[in-house]
């Protein structure tokens, strides 16, 4: 595998699937074996026996090999909140070993992985853990979603410095537009280029019906593709 990225968001509901998928789209126009993987997801849109997550789902339909949806969600809870309060009610154990090996599998297939985080860097996972232990498990280097609407600068600079402050490399952040009626979003965006020491690696439309669009248009790999990480 060439080249590996996290994908973490200011905060839930940013778009971090929209521009995962737009990211494999981008790497695959771009001549290049891309797959993604979604490690931990809570809120499953299956029965007890079949839990699966959609944004799981979108993930391995987008990728360049039909993977096995145990690789790509090797976590997956009911209940529809942070990973270690619904492993805690439904009495279920969180390990990084299965992410870890799903992980590797997938690397020997393709020469992008894509891995999405969920909610935001913060975020708890495993007990006393949280997604900054899992991207530094994995020793791969942090694309960052700004959901651009009210509020969003102090969301984006904390996760900015919580980022750098961990020593994760920040490799570019992505402006996803979550909010229509939001009318300073030029203005939001500008003022971010100015704050953000990564390269802003494109802007994304507000999406009126999920992936319509062909997403990758809006997403620029130059400083990516360039990276021999």
């Amino acid at each position: 595998m060439k080249n590996a990225y996290f994908i973490t968001g200011t905060d839930t509901g940013t778009g971090k699937t929209l521009v995962t998928v737009a990211l494999l789209e981008s790497f695959k126009r771009a001549g290049l074996v891309a797959c993604g993987m979604k490690p931990v997801a809570s809120g499953s849109d299956g029965s007890v026996k079949n839990m699966v997550c959609e944004d799981a789902l979108l993930i391995k339909k987008h990728g360049s090999v039909d993977l096995p949806y145990h690789l790509v969600n090797p976590l997956v809870f009911t209940n529809p909140c942070a990973p270690n309060l619904a492993a805690e009610m439904e009495g279920r154990e969180l390990e990084m070993g299965p992410i870890l090996s799903a992980y590797t599998q997938i690397s020997a297939l393709c020469e992008v992985l894509i891995v999405e985080g969920v909610g935001g860097w913060r975020c708890p996972v495993f007990s006393g853990l949280g997604m900054v232990d899992l991207a530094k498990s994995l020793d791969i280097p942090v694309i960052l979603v700004v959901g651009i609407k009210l509020g969003c600068l102090n969301h984006a600079i904390l996760s900015v410095e919580s980022i750098l402050s961990d020593n994760v490399a920040l490799v570019g952040w992505v402006a996803n537009m979550v909010d229509p009626e939001f009318q300073y979003s030029e203005q939001t965006i500008h003022y971010l280029k100015g704050q953000i020491k990564a390269p802003l690696l494109g802007t994304v439309p507000y999406q009126h019906k999920l992936y319509y669009h062909d997403l990758s248009q809006h997403i620029s790999l130059a400083g990516l593709l360039a990276d021999d990480r």
